[in-house]
């Protein structure tokens, strides 16, 4: 099943007095490009969220983002530097009795300071943190990939609507190939008899030029690779494997056939199934841009 590389997951959950929230969100991209955006006092978890993704996202422009907020009210502690205080009560007395201004000094201009205050934090659980991020996660990656599989399903059943398209030209032109000979050699012969007036047509030379222009018009070889090539667009989206890439170069492939049959065209009609063709292919050009 192939996937889109557009998609979004959220999910959030309490454990352990923790409120954790993931995001997922990913956009088209040529390569594989993970940003991910953590609490810096949880910087551990940031190798973390990368690795598991990377087992769910082989290509894109993805961006992970984690918030959690700590509920115990144990967790911090904080505490003043009474020393420190001390000597800035001080150093305030002395300045106001050498400038002789009002020593107007007090406690909330004190805590103003720098490093008037220590906030210490029990060491963090790790392990217990890194499981309990990981439950939320793997929950936001789930609904996120289910959102892929299914716009990717979209594409996939449109990639093959057109891949339809393609081989019912390919019928058409297959079908109208030998009518393009048989017109062209009435229109030749009926040219050389108007020229040559009561002369006999020479026949064997009637035969050579039919036969010339049979092999330069031929398309069956376009038209075989072609129909192998359409069939290989179903192969490639019925697979597991990230199918993005294989497309794009599919896709080229089909455009290749179907610009040599147009070189060798000299029918109208032909042309026009031709111009149709390189329509449907341009739109699957841009469907596969957003496909894993």
């Amino acid at each position: 099943m192939i996937k889109s590389m557009t998609g979004y997951g959220h999910f959030e959950d309490t454990l352990n007095m923790r409120k954790i929230s993931a995001e997922i969100r990913s956009v088209n991209h040529r390569y594989t490009d993970f940003t991910v955006k953590v609490p810096r006092q949880y910087g551990f978890l940031e190798d973390v969220l990368r690795k598991e993704a990377s087992e769910v996202v082989k290509r894109g422009k993805v961006d992970i983002y984690l918030s959690i907020v700590d509920y115990n009210e144990d967790s911090v502690m904080v505490s003043a530097n009474k020393e420190l205080a001390k000597s800035y009560l001080s150093e305030l007395k002395d300045l106001a009795e050498n400038l002789g201004v009002e020593n107007d000094v007090t406690v909330t201009a004190i805590a103003r300071f720098p490093d008037m205050f220590k906030v210490d934090k029990p060491p963090v659980d790790e392990e217990e943190l890194t499981a309990d991020v990981l439950s939320v996660f793997r929950k936001a990656l789930n609904l996120y990939d289910t959102m892929r599989k299914e716009e990717g399903a979209r594409l996939g059943s449109d990639l093959l609507e057109k891949g339809r398209v393609i081989e019912g030209y390919v019928a058409k032109i297959r079908e109208r190939a030998p009518l393009i000979v048989e017109e062209y050699a009435k229109r030749l012969r009926e040219g050389m008899e108007e020229i040559l007036g009561k002369v006999p047509v020479d026949e064997a030379r009637l035969l050579n030029e039919v036969a010339i222009f049979t092999d330069r018009v031929n398309v069956d070889e376009e038209m075989v690779r072609l129909g192998s090539h359409v069939k290989e667009l179903s192969a490639i989206i019925g697979g597991n494997a990230p199918a993005g890439r294989k497309l794009d170069f599919l896709v080229q492939e089909i455009n290749r056939e179907v610009n040599t049959t147009g070189s060798k065209s000299n029918d109208v009609t032909t042309t026009k199934m031709v111009v149709e063709m390189k329509t449907e292919i341009e739109k699957m050009r841009e469907q596969i841009q957003n496909i894993e």
